[in-house]
């Protein structure tokens, strides 16, 4: 039995609808069976080990993790919010049984920006595309800070923010 529950009457309405940080909230443990997790799409908040809330994309496997866990996302300028958000390479993977909300899918926009390359942003030619995560959308944000509230913006100073849509 899936056990989400849902805060908004409808998801589809205006904008002033759009979910908030409490959209679609895991209740139990139980309750992540019945989610439909895409890889690299299914953005989430889960519970730090610090007891913190923070942001993060569902992957099913990598290289060096054969299980389904999380992904840390964090920007890489305070200025751009939730509206750049990469994959945090420097933060360990997250297990399934933090996460306390699954953002809804139709919010979450996904681009790719240039990784770079020996010769600089402006070679295209080798190099891998890295997903960015504008997730604006999802939530209600604070007029102050441009962040949702409550969750912590994980900022990894020093990545480039360009991206190729």
């Amino acid at each position: 039995m899936l056990s989400l529950r849902m805060t908004s009457p409808s998801l589809f309405n205006t904008r002033s609808s759009v979910p908030t940080l409490e959209a679609i909230q895991v209740t139990d443990e139980a309750s992540l069976a019945g989610v439909y997790w895409e890889n690299g799409l299914t953005c989430v908040e889960y519970e730090a080990a610090d007891g913190e809330l923070e942001l993060g994309v569902y992957v099913k496997s990598s290289m060096v993790i054969s299980q389904p866990h999380i992904r840390p996302l964090c920007a890489s300028t305070y200025e751009d919010g939730v509206s750049a958000l990469l994959c945090d390479l420097d933060a360990p993977a997250v297990p399934l049984s933090a996460v306390r909300t699954v953002l809804d899918a139709d919010y979450v926009f996904v681009s790719e920006r240039q990784a770079g390359g020996g010769q600089g942003l402006g070679n295209p030619h080798g190099e891998h595309g890295e997903e960015c995560y504008d997730l604006r959308e999802c939530f209600t944000l604070d007029e102050y800070s441009g962040l949702p509230p409550g969750v912590r913006l994980v900022v990894r100073e020093g990545r480039d923010t360009e991206r190729v849509l």
